[in-house]
């Protein structure tokens, strides 16, 4: 409890992820570097208390990609910028989950691509970060 793993080490950006989007993750980290971009992949299994250290020890990337399959509000992502912000670290961060607002319902996969979850809208949002 508190600690994440890492699951593939890359230069380029950081894929922090939690949930079942920790498989879409690897599956996006594979799309990536098919495009030159190598990304490191941070299963953040816990959000509270969420790993300071492994998120600090990610700050000398291009990127931060949090990937979760809720509201990005209060979670993977609020954490992460909480810690970036308290230890003065600006890597820019792209926050991938539901919105904050009433959802939707359907087939998970339906869901996935209805919120820009699934890994190929990812792959093309991180894309046009990367620009």
């Amino acid at each position: 409890i508190g600690k994440s793993i890492k699951l593939r080490s890359g230069k380029d950006i950081t894929i922090f992820a939690s949930g079942a989007m920790v498989n879409n993750a690897l599956k996006i980290s594979d799309s990536l570097e098919k495009e030159n971009i190598k990304s490191t992949v941070i299963n953040m299994h816990t959000i509270k208390p969420v790993d300071q250290e492994e998120i600090l020890q990610n700050k000398n990337f291009k990127l931060h990609v949090c990937v979760e399959e809720h509201n990005t509000i209060g979670g993977l992502a609020s954490a992460i910028s909480e810690v970036k912000c308290q230890e003065g670290v600006f890597v820019k961060q792209v926050n991938l989950g539901v919105n904050d607002k009433y959802t939707k319902s359907g087939s998970y996969d339906f869901m996935l691509d209805h919120y820009n979850l699934s890994p190929e809208k990812i792959v093309k949002t991180i894309m046009k970060e990367m620009k």
